[in-house]
């Protein structure tokens, strides 16, 4: 005869049932906080790229105004800092658009934006502000290229196929 005992605890079937659930549920959350982080980051450069292309366009109007849009190298002073521009546009250096972002506060978690002149064949003026995360992977940026000679207006570029 079976006694009908108050039994307590589970079972090893339903134990490993909740230890499967509990192993979907972790997936999930760890998925989807690498999701957000991601967003979070092509959020950042895309509000990088808003502010630099504001920028530049602020200080191609300052240029227009007092006459020096067109004549070559100058220095123009903005908010106490000096940019050096070409043809009205900064110039793709230290010295020139990387100067509009030093006041800014841009944190990308899991890595630091980096500032780097790159030398692209296809441009005459590459600069790049990128992510550059713990694993020092790259294409996560902000990409600034301007042709003086050419008196266009400079290419503002997303890049975002590594914000992982």
């Amino acid at each position: 005869m079976k006694s009908n005992l108050n039994k307590v605890g589970l079972t090893i079937t339903e134990f490993m049932v909740a230890l499967v659930l509990l192993g979907i549920l972790a997936v999930y959350l760890n998925m989807r906080s690498r999701m957000m982080a991601q967003q979070a980051r092509i959020k950042t450069i895309k509000a990088m790229a808003s502010r630099l292309r504001s920028d530049v366009d602020a200080i191609y109007t300052t240029c227009l105004a007092t006459g020096i849009e067109s004549s070559g190298k100058h220095i123009v002073t903005v908010n106490g800092r000096q940019i050096e521009v070409f043809n009205g546009y900064p110039a793709a250096s230290a010295s020139g658009v990387k100067q509009l972002l030093l006041d800014a506060d841009y944190k990308i978690s899991g890595g630091q934006i980096k500032f780097e002149v790159i030398n692209d064949p296809g441009y005459s003026h590459t600069v790049m502000f990128e992510h550059i995360d713990a694993a020092n992977r790259r294409g996560c940026g902000v990409k600034y290229v301007y042709d003086p000679n050419t008196h266009a207006s400079p290419e503002i570029e997303i890049e975002d196929n590594n914000c992982e």
